[in-house]
């Protein structure tokens, strides 16, 4: 059973990714129309709109931020304190997540399409890695990294095909 604290934790847990995504986004023009950079690229058939992005954001980051709190809950209840192992897997999921926030300012701001390859290549190791963590210790917290792998691994292949077809 949890706690009232737990449940905050749970939430604030959600929020954290959201927040760093938002701050992003407030300093980044996206805007997929003629004349701005975005809107001038040239984009694959897959490319999705642009309405996409929000909500899918908003999903990802509310479910791997309770991934996180699943994980430091079965830490918690299991063993009372962070294992070296739930250690690490926090460690990594932190670590995915300042990432994740810097490849929009990467792509969109600095407009570094190839750097952002890089970038995503870097942040999705950090995700597999996450998330094989994650399974090891919490089944649910596992599971619920898995549709973000899948994205990220979508974003990568978009990312990689924008850039070649921007050179």
């Amino acid at each position: 059973m949890w706690s009232i604290l737990d449940i905050v934790l749970c939430i604030i847990s959600c929020i954290i990714p959201n927040i760093g995504g938002f701050v992003g986004s407030l300093f980044t023009e996206t805007k997929d129309v003629p004349g701005t950079w975005y809107g001038d690229l040239d984009k694959p058939s897959f490319n999705p709109p642009t309405w996409v992005f929000l909500p899918a954001w908003t999903t990802f980051y509310i479910l791997i931020g309770f991934a996180a709190f699943k994980v430091w809950h079965k830490e918690k209840t299991m063993h009372k304190r962070l294992t070296k192992l739930g250690m690490l897997a926090l460690t990594l999921y932190a670590i995915q997540l300042v990432l994740n926030w810097f490849w929009t300012p990467i792509f969109f701001n600095l407009q570094a399409l190839g750097w952002a390859f890089f970038e995503i290549v870097i942040l999705w190791v950090f995700v597999i890695a996450t998330t094989f963590l994650f399974f090891r210790i919490d089944l649910l917290g596992g599971l619920c990294m898995l549709p973000y792998c899948g994205w990220i691994t979508f974003a990568s292949i978009l990312n990689f095909t924008l850039w070649q077809l921007n050179k």
